[in-house]
């Protein structure tokens, strides 16, 4: 099936850091819009869907934990996100100017299909 005609987004807390930015820019680049298989019509189904992640960035860039704060109610949807973000790791390491070992970032992931009018 072809990918669903949708937005997706990802939101993290506003910051004109460039670290934190070159963060989100490779999550993005790993993230698509999953499947969530149907077997009433044997085929995948899109919804819209919303997961909050928080994760924990070590000073090599290595990401020794997600988790999901807030679950979409769609498992398929909660564990794609989970794994775009191992995907997306190694992250740089943390910038000296942070003063700090670990950093910790909540993420949400959206995804909102693109309605038709009736």
């Amino acid at each position: 099936m072809p990918a669903p005609q949708g937005q997706s987004r990802i939101t993290m807390p506003p910051t004109d850091d460039p670290y934190l930015d070159q963060v989100q820019k490779r999550i993005a680049g790993k993230w698509s819009y999953p499947c969530v298989s149907d077997p009433a019509i044997s085929g995948c189904e899109y919804r819209d869907a919303s997961v909050v992640l928080e994760f924990t960035i070590a000073q090599d860039g290595q990401v020794p934990s997600v988790r999901i704060v807030h679950a979409s109610g769609l498992p398929t949807y909660d564990l794609h996100a989970v794994d775009t973000v191992r995907a997306a790791a190694p992250f740089p390491p943390i910038p000296p100017s942070f003063g700090t070992k670990r950093l910790t970032i909540s993420l949400t992931l959206k995804y909102t299909l693109n309605q038709k009018a009736p």
